[in-house]
């Protein structure tokens, strides 16, 4: 009798061993399956600033700041000034008005103000750091792409990465 009950046991644990692996393994898919990718990125800044160009920088600045139109996922739209100042936030719309080039990453580093230098001397381009991921809620190296919209502003789309590539 004790023997038929240690493998009733046994069986059961097989069962929530692979219950727990399968689960592990869809999380992980979901999660790989969540994140925005760097084309992805680049297609919502230009969609910004193709309605940028259609309808005017308020009237882009409102659609930012209260609609879902320019959020997917982990992707969110952000649109910043030369002077580090957020004209618009697709999550986080506290942020809206406040100087932030003195903002720092995970590691220390002033990204808000690598994105206004990298924005003085080129058109587009990409920065790297480590940023809090609002849907994980973890500490994740992020990609941001930049776009300048006009001389004085421009926007912003970032992916999470796992690790840094």
């Amino acid at each position: 009798m004790l023997n038929l009950i240690v493998k009733s046991v046994k069986a059961q644990l097989a069962i929530l061993v692979t219950i727990c692996i399968a689960s592990t393994s869809s999380e992980a898919m979901a999660q790989s399956i969540s994140r925005g990718t760097p084309s992805e990125a680049i297609a919502m800044a230009k969609d910004v600033i193709k309605k940028f160009k259609n309808d005017g920088l308020e009237k882009t600045l409102h659609t930012v700041n209260h609609t879902q139109i320019f959020r997917d996922r982990d992707l969110y739209a952000f649109i910043m000034n030369n002077e580090g100042v957020i004209a618009a936030h697709g999550v986080l719309q506290a942020l809206v008005g406040k100087n932030i080039i003195r903002l720092v990453d995970g590691d220390g580093k002033l990204m808000i103000q690598e994105f206004v230098d990298v924005m003085k001397v080129k058109r587009t381009g990409w920065v790297d750091y480590k940023w809090p991921n609002f849907v994980t809620g973890k500490l994740d190296f992020k990609s941001t792409y930049l776009e300048r919209m006009d001389e004085n502003h421009f926007v912003g789309v970032g992916i999470y990465q796992a690790k840094k590539q």
